[in-house]
Formats: C-alpha cells, sequence, structure tokens
C-alpha cells in the first residue's frame, strides 16, 4: 500500500490527518479552517510513480479517477517547475524547499527517497 501524501500549510506545518481524504465531504470543513486557504502537498517519487502505473485508490473528480493512471502529472509538475511557477517545488530533502518557499525551517529529512515534490493545491 503506498500511503497517502502529507499536506502542510503554508507555514509547513502539517494540519491535518490526511485519512480526511478518505471522506471528502470533510475537505471542505478542513480546508476552511486554514487561515490563508493555501495547503501544500508533498510526496516522494515513489507516491508519483504509484500514480502514473496503478492509478488512485480515491476519486476526486477529473483529475483522479479509481485504479486509473494518471500519466499527465508529473510532466504538467516538470513544466511549471521548469517555468519558475512558485507553486511547484523540488527537492532530495524536506529541508531544502523551506528556505525557498518561506516555509519555517525543517531539520528533518527522509531518507532512501529519489525526491520531494512539493505542489500547492
Amino acid at each position: 500500500m503506498i500511503a497517502l501524501p502529507l499536506w502542510v500549510n503554508s507555514k509547513g506545518k502539517r494540519y491535518v490527518n490526511e485519512e480526511v481524504a478518505l471522506a471528502l465531504m470533510n475537505m471542505g470543513t478542513v480546508y476552511c479552517q486554514l487561515r490563508d486557504g493555501i495547503s501544500w502537498t508533498v510526496f516522494d517519487e515513489d507516491f508519483l510513480e504509484n500514480l502514473e502505473t496503478r492509478g488512485s485508490a480515491l476519486a476526486m473528480g477529473e483529475f483522479l479517477q479509481i485504479n486509473k493512471p494518471v500519466l499527465n502529472a508529473r510532466p504538467e509538475i516538470d513544466e511549471n517547475f521548469a517555468q519558475g511557477d512558485p507553486t511547484v517545488a523540488k527537492a532530495c530533502t524536506i529541508d531544502v524547499p523551506g528556505g525557498t518557499n518561506g516555509f519555517a525551517h525543517t531539520s528533518g529529512r527522509i531518507a532512501g527517497r529519489k525526491a520531494i515534490e512539493i505542489i500547492q493545491e
């Protein structure tokens, strides 16, 4: 089983148990509690590869359909990153984007990961 991505607020702090996505009717309430309405999704290479090959166990509108591979996620991330989109960042450790995206400094590192992708949702 692939873990759910990590959701953090604009200060880089986890603000919710990500399993709330299993009951989508609760998502609106969760987002309304964010002061600035900004949520970042943090995931690793394994998560992205799973989306591309197996798809998602959850459906979220047109973007995520159950067990349907998401083939456009990586190209969109790469294109937006290459264009300097401030809502997309990449790092090999979680503390690299901390200084570049206004997150509070995080000293923890994620060992053994190929990459961390952070996209604003």
